[in-house]
């Protein structure tokens, strides 16, 4: 399968290949390795939401965030129509664009989440406006955050970033889900304003790993020599 599977996008002139969310650094090693792969040390973050409320877990400065958001008027809802997945999916494209980010989906599997009972998009406005929105995805009795996304900049007194993933985590919550997780963080740098931001609602880091395979051949012995085991 995986001869197959690479054979078929390097015929596609596929400049890389990412295999995401594998939590031990020797699944599928041989095979992997075989076909050029690396593994890279990835950052996730656990939000646990059956033992305590999201209030009790998440800081003072996100719960006030949150409160002066609603109180000058962003207001975060379940998205209504097709055209406002529409809308959030080229919000989500413009935000993403000049950040580290892997390949965002086509407007399509978007849709499809939205008509899925295991898919909830939410999106955040302000004055009729979106500023904001989030996709999760239900796994059985866990979610996943794969995207979030707002103008923090153009509205960065108010903090709607901080009321958009609020409300993914309590909806969440409301649906009696045992973990929210988010995915891509990136690599475990020292500093991030984005897993600091994420840490903030009360989740713990958890270490996975990402495998990836470049098409440049130097740049693969590079990256394996400074990842190796």
């Amino acid at each position: 399968m995986m001869n197959a599977l690479v054979a078929h996008l390097l015929r596609h002139r596929c400049f890389h290949i990412e295999l995401s969310d594998i939590s031990k650094k020797m699944f599928g090693y041989r095979t992997l390795r075989k076909h050029g792969f690396v593994p890279i040390p990835w950052i996730q973050v656990h939000h646990s939401l059956h033992s305590r409320a999201p209030e009790e877990r998440a800081s003072a400065k996100v719960i006030q965030r949150v409160e002066k958001a609603i109180e000058s008027g962003f207001e975060t809802r379940k998205v209504e129509s097709k055209a406002e997945i529409h809308q959030l999916y080229r919000l989500i494209k413009r935000y993403y664009i000049l950040r580290k980010q892997r390949y965002i989906p086509n407007e399509e599997l978007f849709q499809q989440i939205g008509n899925s009972v295991f898919g909830h998009i939410y999106v955040t406005e302000y004055k009729g406006k979106m500023v904001g929105g989030s996709v999760v995805v239900d796994s059985g009795t866990d979610s996943m955050l794969w995207f979030d996304a707002a103008m923090e900049k153009r509205y960065m007194f108010y903090h709607p970033h901080t009321l958009t993933v609020w409300y993914a985590i309590k909806e969440t919550h409301k649906r009696k889900q045992n973990h929210l997780h988010i995915l891509n963080l990136g690599l475990p740098f020292s500093h991030s304003n984005y897993r600091d931001f994420i840490l903030s609602f009360g989740g713990k880091p958890v270490s996975a790993y990402r495998w990836f395979r470049f098409s440049n051949s130097l740049m693969r012995h590079i990256m394996f020599w400074y990842y190796q085991i």
